[in-house]
């Protein structure tokens, strides 16, 4: 296993300060950098960190204030948060990303998808895909649509089949968690161990571990 890189420090001898891309860029496959430590509602992956909600603040790595106020429900986003209010969805509480029926949407890098029925589109306007499917997630290149055992990126390519026992979209696929191992596309182990939570990342895998919230590093 690597080592634990806090956000403001490394483990002794060697004191490093700096920003989250500057320890990324530090950190070798397998390295942990500490994210976050302390209270929270819920969190989710951000491409900088994590986003942690607490009290009416959503909060980048909580430190940065990305919105503060009431909101429906909320998810990450790669320029912010995307709030939910009613009908509308909204990026950092401000750009108007969608507004109108969904059944669920999830956030994406080009703005939305909306899921209406079986149809995915992409800020409610460009088809993704339209079928059949047991659960999805978002995707840079689209969606990835389970159907029993099999992982397809927007219904078609098979990014991975065979057993899990939760998964998440990653952007080289998707990360599949067998027992105490998260894999990347069934293969790569991106970290094996205890954990209380989990979210995959563009970097690897955030691992929660009681009130710590750790980037294992895959680059």
């Amino acid at each position: 296993m690597g080592k634990v890189i806090q956000m403001t420090l490394t483990q002794k001898p060697k004191q490093v300060s700096g920003s989250f891309s500057k320890l990324l860029k530090l950190a070798q496959n397998g390295d942990q950098i500490l994210l976050y430590q302390g209270s929270f509602h819920e969190w989710e992956s951000h491409p900088k960190g994590v986003v942690i909600w607490f009290e009416d603040k959503l909060l980048l790595n909580g430190k940065t204030l990305l919105y503060q106020g009431s909101f429906h429900s909320w998810q990450s986003h790669p320029k912010g948060v995307v709030i939910r209010l009613e009908d509308k969805l909204l990026l950092n509480g401000k750009t108007l990303l969608y507004k109108g029926p969904f059944h669920e949407w999830q956030s994406h890098p080009k703005g939305m998808v909306i899921r209406l029925e079986d149809k995915f589109l992409l800020n409610g306007k460009t088809l993704l895909y339209q079928g059949p499917y047991h659960s999805w997630g978002f995707h840079p290149k689209g969606v990835v649509i389970r159907l029993g055992d099999k992982f397809l990126l927007n219904g078609k390519t098979l990014l991975y089949q065979g057993s899990f026992h939760s998964w998440q979209s990653h952007p080289k696929g998707v990360v599949i968690r067998l027992d105490d191992e998260f894999l990347l596309n069934g293969k790569t182990l991106l970290y094996q161990g205890n954990f209380d939570g989990w979210h995959s990342h563009p970097k690897g895998v955030v691992i929660r571990l009681e009130n710590k919230l750790l980037l294992v590093v895959n680059k």
